[in-house]
């Protein structure tokens, strides 16, 4: 590519060149109009005018042959790498391509360039077709990881597919332990109830001690009180006696009968008595002593009922052991429920986890077989992918779009090469004349400084606007040697 483009810009160096050449043309044709002004104005500026014209019409030739000499050059180079280019492409060495090789054989360059564009347009179905593929591939690449990302998948479900039959075992194995320990809530309740009607047992039985115990006391308190009663009965009686002792002591008459005894005597009456107490007092006491011995009987025959319960029903346990054998009790149907309600979800989850495991295995073979087709697919896009890559025909080049551009490029050189060869050709032409004209120029120049050698030079006249400005007049001397030399040049430069 870029020698193409060197090759490019040479021409368009070549192009300014043949421009510049041109344009000395125009100069030149503008000197040869002064120059027959100048004849047309006396034989006095004839000489000096032919002097000039010769050095100038020399001073313009030689560059218009140095860059006859460029071009020439470029158009070789040009020809080398084209030769080169016709190598690389395997192109037939047909006649066109010959004439191409040929300098300054434009036609040839036309026809070569048309076959290229011709051969270009051939090559647009495969460009296309290449331009395709690129989008195919990236198709290609996109079904290829949704595959291998649904193949992972397809993995991950293959494993828990592995992973739930054990885990579903465990969970059989905890069911049939939550079960046996389920299966004693029924004895855990009867447990329980047996518990607490132990316990309401030992409460019962230690209130009937603690009631037994109050009665024996109340029974010890009464039989005090009654104690304390009689005492005082006792006490009061006999103070009402010894003073109802003297007072029928006082009373009694000798020879009279007692009225307690009926003896006639009375050898030793009473002679102290007690104290002085009523018989409503005595009655009371009386009473109080009765009452007392009432509830003596009461809290006895309480003692000897308590007892008796207390025989009729035993008990082994204290109220806090029973209590204990409650809470027991209590604690192993609580365990026994749970070991219920886990079980039943335990049921539950086990069945969630069979039907997670027969969805499972039902979406992996759906799974697999579409992954298989998948494959297929993918298998046969990528073989048409290659089979299509195949058929490009980009031998030499990284792609048919790159060859394309290349031939595009080399077709657009040729056409460009033969259009400098067949202006170098041109310019080839005006230049011989150019020579031709000064070759005459020449001869009549050479005449008229050899009749006016010995009369001096009169300053020529020059125009600003078509000339360019020159150096001094050189001596007649310098002349003549500046002719004869470029005469001698001109002579070497366009022979014949």
């Amino acid at each position: 590519m870029s020698a193409l483009r060197e090759q490019e810009d040479k021409l368009r160096s070549e192009f300014a060149y043949q421009r510049d050449l041109a344009a000395r043309q125009e100069r030149y044709l503008a000197l040869t109009k002064e120059h027959e002004q100048l004849v047309a104005q006396g034989p006095a500026q004839r000489q000096r005018l032919a002097q000039i014209q010769a050095l100038q019409a020399l001073s313009d030739l030689k560059p218009w042959h140095e860059q006859l000499k460029q071009a020439q050059a470029q158009q070789a180079v040009a020809q080398r790498q084209l030769s080169q280019a016709l190598a690389l492409e395997q192109l037939e060495s047909d006649e066109r391509a010959q004439a191409v090789l040929q300098p300054l054989d434009y036609r040839g360059a036309q026809a070569l360039s048309v076959q290229l564009t011709a051969q270009v347009a051939a090559l647009s179905p495969q460009v296309e077709l290449e331009a395709g593929l690129a989008g195919r591939r990236r198709d290609l690449h996109t079904k290829t990881q949704a595959h291998e990302s649904a193949s992972a998948k397809l993995a991950q479900g293959r494993e828990r597919e592995n992973q739930l039959p054990t885990q579903i075992a465990s969970k059989q194995e905890l069911l049939e332990q939550l079960n046996e320990q389920a299966a004693t809530l029924p004895t855990a309740q009867l447990a329980q109830e047996q518990a607490a009607q132990t316990l309401k047992l030992a409460k019962a039985h230690e209130q009937l001690v603690e009631d037994q115990q109050q009665a024996l006391k109340l029974q010890q308190l009464v039989a005090l009180e009654l104690k304390q009663a009689s005492q005082r009965h006792k006490h009061m009686l006999e103070q009402w006696l010894s003073q109802s002792a003297l007072n029928l002591a006082q009373n009694l008459v000798a020879g009279e009968p007692c009225p307690v005894c009926g003896a006639t005597e009375h050898p030793a009456p009473a002679t102290q008595g007690g104290e002085n107490i009523s018989q409503e007092q005595l009655d009371q006491a009386l009473e109080k002593v009765n009452e007392v011995q009432g509830e003596l009987s009461q809290a006895s025959e309480r003692v000897t009922k308590l007892a008796a319960q207390l025989e009729a029903q035993p008990c082994q346990l204290s109220p806090a052991q029973a209590r204990e054998q409650l809470q027991e009790a209590k604690a192993a149907l609580t365990a026994a429920q749970q070991a219920s309600e886990q079980a039943s979800s335990c049921k539950a989850q086990i069945a969630k986890l069979n039907a997670q495991l027969e969805a499972l295995r039902a979406d992996n073979q759906t799974a697999q077989a579409r992954l298989a087709g998948d494959a297929k697919e993918i298998q046969l896009l990528g073989e048409k992918i290659d089979a299509d890559a195949a058929s490009l025909s980009c031998e030499g080049f990284e792609s048919v779009a790159a060859k394309v551009e290349y031939l595009s490029q080399l077709a657009a050189a040729l056409e460009q090469l033969a259009n400098a060869a067949q202006e170098l050709d041109q310019c080839k032409k005006r230049a011989q004349q150019a020579a031709d004209s000064f070759a005459a120029q020449w001869a009549q120049a050479s005449a008229n400084f050899a009749d006016h050698s010995a009369k001096p030079a009169a300053p020529a006249p020059t125009d600003p606007a078509e000339t360019e400005p020159t150096q001094a007049e050189p001596t007649q001397d310098t002349s003549v040697a500046n002719v004869q030399d470029g005469y001698a040049q001109a002579c070497q430069i366009l022979p014949g």
